[in-house]
């Protein structure tokens, strides 16, 4: 019997499909890891933003100015979002002074539409003398 030199085609074809699952398998795994990137990014962009405005808030109230409800669409180079400003009565702790400020931030990234939501409490409102 002669000593067998060389791979035969099936050999070959099977090594292929092989290294094909492979390359298939890392590329859907970058392509995730990108997409967690983008949406993280997002993230991090939002909370700034809402730290800003929040700030904003806790600054007009600090002056003894109204706080209004508001909506606008703001961007940051290729990135934007939509955003709403909320301004509601609370009576925790008995008071009436306390309004529950929420910041809704809406952003898209291709067909996928995300949220986040941010709370804090303030008084915002006047005491009522009576």
């Amino acid at each position: 019997m002669a000593a067998k030199k060389g791979l035969t085609l099936i050999e070959v074809l099977v090594s292929v499909v092989i290294l094909a699952t492979g390359a298939v398998a890392v590329t859907q795994a970058l392509m995730r890891v990108s997409h967690a990137m983008s949406v993280a990014e997002f993230r991090t962009l939002s909370t700034q933003f809402a730290a800003s405005k929040m700030a904003e808030v806790e600054m007009l109230v600090a002056q003894g100015e109204e706080v209004r409800p508001g909506q606008g669409r703001t961007g940051f180079g290729l990135r934007s979002f939509e955003w709403t400003l909320d301004v509601s009565e609370t009576h925790l702790l008995d008071s009436n002074r306390l309004g529950l400020i929420t910041l809704d931030l809406v952003w898209k990234r291709g067909s996928a539409s995300y949220r986040q939501k941010y709370q804090t409490l303030l008084p915002v409102f006047q005491k009522e003398n009576g």
